[in-house]
């Protein structure tokens, strides 16, 4: 059963790549259009996020060194224990 499904997901992931790659008659590939690379999304604006740290309350109950997100919008937190950096991960 298991090489059943394994060949039927094969054939339905070929067919969507030949079904993207050409055209349809007068339907134009989808593949080229729906690539991060050279389609549409290729126009879509930059965003560049300028590094910035975060103030969390000066009575909070851990000793929570830093929390800072860097230019991608990925939060860093370096804490001493998890319980701060659970604490801190709520502010994030």
């Amino acid at each position: 059963m298991k090489i059943i499904q394994f060949v039927i997901a094969v054939l339905i992931s070929f067919f969507w790549v030949y079904f993207l790659s050409n055209p349809l008659k007068s339907i134009p590939a989808l593949g080229p259009l729906l690539s991060p690379i050279q389609g549409f999304w290729a126009n879509a604006p930059k965003v560049q996020i300028e590094p910035y740290s975060l103030l969390l309350p000066a009575n909070n109950p851990y000793n929570i060194q830093k929390v800072w997100i860097n230019e991608r919008g990925v939060p860093f937190i370096q804490a001493e224990t998890d319980e701060a950096l659970y604490y801190a991960q709520g502010y994030v």
